[in-house]
């Protein structure tokens, strides 16, 4: 999601991430079908190519993951430390 919202399409997403355009859209298609809303909003492309945006459900959700993502990072920092800890203990 993250790599559409900076790109404008999944293509060019797609490329930069050294995965399929199809695999792509298949990612996005399997969440949103799981999600039961759509979060990438797509437009047919002509000799330009198309574009692709996010939703508003799919920013909010990137913002979600991203604040889920820092969390569990700061989380195994501090289990790290604390293992690390223990073992001096030893």
């Amino acid at each position: 999601l993250e790599a559409i919202e900076e790109c404008g399409s999944i293509a060019k997403a797609a490329s930069n991430l050294d995965m399929s355009y199809r695999y792509a859209l298949h990612r996005i298609s399997l969440a949103e079908k799981r999600l039961g809303f759509k979060i990438v909003k797509r437009s047919r492309g002509g000799a330009s190519g198309g574009s692709s945006e996010l939703t508003s459900e799919g920013k909010a959700l990137l913002i979600k993951y991203k604040k889920i993502e820092r969390e569990v990072s700061r989380l195994l920092k501090s289990e790290k430390y604390r293992f690390k800890a223990k073992q001096n203990d030893y």
